[in-house]
């Protein structure tokens, strides 16, 4: 059998002289610092978070629209409204929502793209050309070198296109 010497500690809710050690249990402007305070704060936050999760739960009295707020909610397409009060709308004022917000929606997204100012229209036609006469210098590029090769060694004919960018 083996022995084996091990020492067990006593706390100081144990009844220890000295709690952490160095000074005596229960001295300084706060024994036992705050341990009941810590215990009461975690309870108050545990009822807190168990409230809020009732509250969540139970679900909050809607107030019933009236005829006019019905037919604002679907002439403006309001989705948000519609969601909130959806047990008071039939099927078809759904549907009517839904349409408006969807119309809405793309009447806004037609606009933004297709007003577009002068400038704007300027600015896209040079873009275009700048990229056309780039399309053509390199394809003069391209051609020249292909030219002179088969000028030299089969014997054709080929015209040497002359171009703006250095090109002989």
């Amino acid at each position: 059998m083996d022995d084996y010497l091990m020492h067990v500690g006593r706390g100081k809710l144990d009844g220890a002289k000295v709690g952490s050690g160095r000074y005596p249990l229960g001295s300084g402007k706060r024994p036992y610092q705050g341990y009941p305070e810590k215990r009461l704060k975690k309870e108050a936050r545990r009822a807190a978070r168990n409230a809020r999760k009732l509250k969540k739960n139970v679900p909050q009295p809607v107030e019933k629209l009236t005829d006019e707020e019905k037919q604002r909610v679907i002439e403006k397409g309001d989705i948000k409204s519609a969601f909130k009060h959806v047990d008071q709308f039939s099927n078809k004022d759904i549907d009517d929502v839904i349409t408006r917000y969807r119309k809405q929606r793309d009447l806004g997204a037609l606009t933004r793209e297709g007003i577009r100012t002068g400038k704007q229209k300027f600015n896209d036609f040079s873009n275009l050309m700048r990229d056309v006469g780039t399309l053509g210098e390199n394809a003069i590029k391209a051609y020249n070198p292909l030219a002179r090769f088969l000028n030299t060694f089969a014997g054709t004919e080929w015209p040497i296109v002359p171009s703006g960018g250095g090109g002989k």
